[in-house]
């Protein structure tokens, strides 16, 4: 009846906001959801704050602080600078200069702070794996303050005189505009909010969009991993076999939350292609071929979790060296060189990683022919042109020195060809060489 509506977030991204979402759920219940509405600019609860220039402070503190079910007493209001490091100080909520003015941002500082400050009085397990700014931007907005937080994202001016600009940009939050949209559209539709034009209306693009998208993708696919109704979430499952039913013949989304859940309770390389673990490893060429980039990624890492690999899963895990996102090819170059027995994987394998565009992926592969330490002149041009490129570009030594480890890996005579390739820049040449001789200085103590 309908066609296909993706949401307009990555999967992971999805899962993430469904994965805090759930996290609230369990400590505070549905009720305020039901109960509170998603409160605006222009809402009637508000109006008394502002209704002339000079804003109560301390009064619109207070109601906020109403509210939410726990502590907000002593809080204390402080206008910062905007230049000195401001304090850490939990019962201090400080305003800057434009938050002091800007009504919006003056709300959605005061109702991020005290969530902060709730949850940083937290013990830190019960944060369980979840991500302190996230949680906090996200209880504010469970609390039904969304709206501000949403068009706080980032504030842009641009000042011009004649040819002169400058851009002036002031991050009020950590999460983006969109991840809101999309985290304002769960609340709007477990609300069953009939406010949804007046809602839309108030957002800014970036955040209007996404919550348009992912509220007409939940009313008709229901694809939410947040469910009130639902007390054996994959959120929170114990063991590895809790989450098998999660993992095959489900949605995007569960597949990703179950993936993620093996990564965070198994360590890398504690997982043997044994009884307890087999349906994992026997699942993971159709996760490292999945066309969500989510699940691709997330296997790579599940990958990871399992002593080594061969047949199958190491050849899926070949194809993504050369997958069509960058973070994936660095996952699969990072992890390739260990998961595969001796032999199975040969320095020139990554050559094409080496030639990546992508910082990381290269990094990787540079890494990974110093671990295999194999002969194989081919490669040294390639790496000649990045030890050249990272000194052009005033790269990190300790990359650098990863560089001329590599070069001295693969080349039977790395100073006559660093002398050959640097002979019109002495002054490099002698730091190269310094730290060739650094990194064998290293070699043999680690030999000894």
């Amino acid at each position: 009846m309908f066609g296909k509506v993706e949401f307009p977030l990555p999967t992971v991204e999805k899962v993430a906001i469904e994965y805090h979402l759930d996290w609230l759920f369990r400590r505070f219940g549905i009720e305020p959801i039901q109960r509170l509405p998603t409160l605006t600019p222009d809402s009637d609860e508000l109006q008394p704050f502002f209704a002339d220039s000079s804003i109560a402070r301390k009064g619109l503190l207070d109601f906020i602080a109403s509210q939410y079910p726990f502590d907000c007493d002593g809080c204390e209001i402080a206008v910062w600078d905007g230049h000195a490091a401001p304090p850490l100080e939990p019962d201090l909520v400080l305003l800057s200069p434009e938050e002091h003015e800007h009504p919006v941002a003056m709300v959605n500082r005061m109702a991020t702070h005290l969530a902060q400050r709730y949850i940083v009085r937290l013990p830190h397990t019960e944060w369980q794996s979840a991500d302190f700014a996230m949680l906090s931007e996200l209880l504010a907005l469970y609390f039904g303050w969304g709206i501000f937080g949403a068009n706080m994202t980032l504030i842009t001016s641009m000042y011009t005189h004649g040819e002169w600009h400058e851009w002036k940009q002031q991050k009020y939050t950590q999460i983006a505009a969109r991840q809101f949209g999309a985290a304002l559209a769960y609340r709007s539709w477990l609300r069953n909010d009939p406010q949804e034009k007046k809602l839309d209306r108030y957002l800014r693009p970036d955040a209007q969009v996404p919550f348009r998208r992912a509220l007409k993708y939940l009313r008709i696919r229901g694809d939410s991993l947040f469910n009130a109704t639902n007390h054996s979430s994959v959120f929170v499952a114990k063991s590895l076999q809790e989450l098998q039913p999660f993992l095959f013949s489900t949605s995007d989304s569960q597949t990703t939350a179950a993936l993620r859940r093996v990564v965070e309770l198994a360590k890398p390389g504690e997982l043997l292609d044994d009884e307890s673990a087999m349906f994992l490893y026997q699942g993971l060429p159709d996760w490292l071929n999945s066309r969500d980039p989510s699940i691709r990624i997330l296997a790579c890492r599940v990958a990871d979790r399992f002593g080594n690999v061969e047949g199958e899963v190491l050849q899926c895990l070949k194809d993504r060296l050369s997958d069509t996102n960058a973070e994936i090819r660095q996952e699969a170059t990072a992890n390739i060189v260990y998961l595969a027995a001796p032999g199975q994987i040969q320095a020139r394998d990554l050559r094409c990683s080496l030639k990546d565009h992508h910082f990381g992926t290269v990094k990787a592969a540079v890494q990974g022919i110093v671990y295999l330490q194999q002969i194989e002149e081919e490669l040294v041009p390639d790496l000649l042109r990045l030890i050249r490129r990272g000194s052009n570009d005033g790269q990190d030594d300790n990359d650098l020195c990863f560089l001329v480890a590599a070069l001295d890996t693969v080349c039977s005579n790395p100073e006559e060809r660093l002398a050959e390739f640097l002979r019109e820049d002495p002054e490099e040449m002698v730091n190269v060489t310094a730290r060739l001789r650094d990194w064998r200085e290293l070699s043999q103590q680690m030999g000894d």
